[in-house]
């Protein structure tokens, strides 16, 4: 196995902890992986408006390239950021409906325990703050339950829907 030594660092290394260099399959960049990303994290850090501006640059040429092919992929990007955070809040609440135990996240849904879930949504004002407010709670306003149990429990408390009597009539 080939070793190189980073000149960040003076570490010895396996050759897979180094970048390629730029159009390169055959030769390493000097520094090693950790010292390139220490050396990205204080180069933004010490100039962050160049740094921004150099992001809102390179963006708009991505966009002006391909847009439908830009697009799509950052609706992909927020599909999965937004799963994988959906997924870490029912993961926080037990990961199974506190009713029944169903455990597929495809059908589990946040329920506030007291009520006023609508209030909140409207407070939060976006699905990344709500999910936000119930990985911060530590009072357990909230529960997970699964659609069938969650409109059971909406249906029993006369949760914002009709109420309907044994025969279905209203």
């Amino acid at each position: 196995m080939e070793t190189l030594t980073c000149v960040g660092c003076s570490a010895t290394k396996p050759a897979d902890q180094f970048h390629w260099r730029d159009g390169s399959k055959t030769k390493r960049r000097t520094k090693c992986k950790e010292c390139s990303r220490a050396y990205g994290r204080a180069y933004k850090k010490k100039d962050p408006e160049r740094w921004k501006s150099y992001e809102r640059d390179r963006r708009k040429k991505q966009v002006a390239a391909d847009p439908v092919g830009f697009r799509a992929a950052h609706a992909e990007y927020m599909r999965n950021r937004m799963r994988q955070k959906r997924q870490r809040v029912i993961a926080h609440l037990g990961g199974k409906c506190c009713r029944c135990g169903f455990d597929d996240w495809r059908a589990l849904q946040v329920d506030h325990i007291n009520g006023g879930g609508v209030a909140e949504r409207k407070l939060a004002r976006s699905s990344d703050a709500l999910w936000r407010l119930v990985l911060a709670d530590k009072d357990g306003k909230y529960q997970l339950l699964c659609a069938n149990c969650n409109w059971i429990k909406r249906y029993e408390n006369g949760e914002g829907c009709l109420i309907y009597d044994e025969e279905g009539e209203t």
